[in-house]
């Protein structure tokens, strides 16, 4: 096993963890289909992303915000389409596929409901 991997193990058994109880949200997760999970710490940032507003020789970028969300691969693994339900009561949507980055998934959400 190399540093960077005994490095990469650690963090994710010991830091990671740390990471989301400081900076996770609380949410009640509920996939698709089958049973949900209540109490998962969801880390959540804002993005600016081109999207593609038409043609437009060039021109038709603009950037829009988005919520972009990550939890801990070892808590649960998100699909498309999966709802949380935030502690206001607002309920947000997987949007897309997520994304499996060294421990954590990575997926977009958008809202359905406000709290």
């Amino acid at each position: 096993m190399s540093d960077l991997s005994a490095f990469d193990a650690l963090f994710e058994t010991a830091a990671l963890p740390l990471l989301y109880e400081q900076f996770g949200e609380v949410m009640d997760y509920v996939p698709p289909v089958g049973a949900g999970v209540e109490g998962v710490k969801v880390i959540l940032t804002e993005s600016e992303e081109p999207l593609d507003a038409g043609g437009y020789g060039g021109r038709g970028t603009i950037k829009a915000e988005r919520i972009v969300a990550s939890v801990m691969a070892s808590v649960l693994t998100p699909v498309a389409g999966g709802r949380f339900t935030r502690g206001s009561g607002a309920v947000v949507r997987i949007d897309g596929a997520p994304r499996l980055v060294d421990g954590e998934w990575h997926f977009g959400l958008v809202e359905v409901t406000t709290g």
